[in-house]
């Protein structure tokens, strides 16, 4: 679907609906369309050890690396929505639509009161929000998946920082997300080809939203 052309700022007014039931009218003085993305994201986590190899000749068990190992759901919503304001000049109707709210997440410890303790959640306790007005290529999409024993490596010292300060555990949870973002990250596909998958880039999942 075309979206409709913004009025104001562009001028004129707003395209009333013309789909069978559809009764838009705006009621303010700046009225068009404006792009919404809302996302969250939720990890359960548990703390791990792998063994890594050793580049020898032979390869064989070198020392361990500490981790968390973590099941994954990560989902956004874009949408374009009729929005309405009784904004009465360009200046202000220009940013009527703009409004922006941080991605709050949790940590949820099943074993300590401090820090990121031997296992829990990192939940989404206020969705990433952000609207202005449609833009050029903008459109509808939604995306949601779930990944299973993702694995995140640390080194020894923040691994055992994080357990019990929150403020290093604020800071692997913060790197957890962007690296889902970026994609890369290993885990265990369902079906996927032995030694696991690596999840896929999420371009349109903003880490600029995340707040912890």
């Amino acid at each position: 679907m075309t979206p409709t052309p913004i009025s104001p700022p562009g001028g004129g007014e707003a395209t009333p609906s013309q789909h069978p039931g559809g009764s838009y009218v705006a009621s303010g003085n700046c009225s068009g369309t404006a792009f919404t993305h809302t996302q969250s994201i939720l990890i359960s986590y548990t703390g791990s050890k792998e063994v890594t190899v050793a580049p020898t000749w032979l390869p064989s068990s070198g020392s361990d690396v500490s981790g968390y190992l973590c099941d994954v759901y990560v989902q956004y919503t874009d949408t374009l929505e009729q929005f309405s304001t009784s904004a009465n000049d360009l200046s202000a109707c220009s940013n009527a639509a703009n409004a922006r709210e941080m991605q709050v997440l949790d940590i949820s410890s099943y074993t300590r009161s401090t820090g990121m303790g031997d296992n829990g959640n990192i939940s989404t306790s206020a969705n990433g929000f952000v609207r202005r007005w449609v833009q050029q290529g903008d459109s509808a999409d939604q995306y949601a998946s779930f990944f299973t024993k993702v694995w995140f490596p640390l080194d020894d010292a923040t691994y055992n920082a994080s357990i019990h300060n929150d403020n290093v555990a604020a800071m692997v949870v913060r790197r957890f997300v962007e690296q889902i973002a970026a994609g890369g990250v290993q885990y265990d596909a369902i079906g996927g080809s032995a030694g696991g998958d690596f999840i896929p880039p999420i371009p349109k999942f903003n880490t600029n939203l995340i707040y912890i």
